[in-house]
């Protein structure tokens, strides 16, 4: 339920956040923020990250596809979008999955 109301939530934080700040530092401003959380987390558990040369690229290309161009179109949709339509665009996405995964995973 809270993962629920963080996402729902997020549309309408990016949505206000795009009245006063452009859709490049809307981006900035959040993947700042997560890398240093993300920093603060590292340096309180202490725990060591172990990744070899073979993880680089699959990290790297997860790196590029899931956060960075999500959020993208996310930010630069809500330029033209209510956040209710981008939240009901979004809920659709599980739907859009599986007829997706049914044509192509034949």
């Amino acid at each position: 339920l809270t993962y629920a109301i963080i996402i729902g939530l997020s549309f309408m934080f990016v949505k206000v956040a795009l009245t006063i700040a452009t859709p490049f530092d809307a981006l900035a401003h959040r993947f700042t923020i997560a890398f240093i959380g993300v920093t603060t987390l590292k340096v309180l558990t202490k725990k060591s990250l172990k990744v070899t040369k073979k993880d680089i690229g699959i990290i790297a290309l997860l790196a590029i596809l899931y956060p960075t161009l999500f959020f993208a179109f996310q930010v630069f949709g809500l330029v033209n979008v209510s956040s209710s339509q981008a939240g009901i665009i979004q809920a659709t996405i599980p739907i859009f999955t599986l007829i997706f995964a049914s044509i192509f995973l034949k």
